[in-house]
């Protein structure tokens, strides 16, 4: 269907769908990342809720 069209609407489809297609995957690199530092997070949380914490001491002597 994109064949028959002229250049500019045809540029333009292309132009839209990359847009979409780059929106979409900061979406979803947007997610993995925000779940990456939220099972970070918790792991942090638990390791300094039952071992103190090492990175907190490190972080103060920096």
């Amino acid at each position: 269907a994109l064949e028959n069209l002229d250049g500019p609407n045809k540029l333009k489809s292309i132009y839209v769908k990359s847009i979409q297609a780059g929106v979409r995957s900061l979406c979803y690199i947007h997610v993995s990342v925000f779940r990456i530092y939220s099972l970070f997070f918790l792991t942090h949380w638990i390791a300094t809720f039952f071992f103190g914490s090492p990175l907190r001491a490190r972080d103060i002597k920096r």
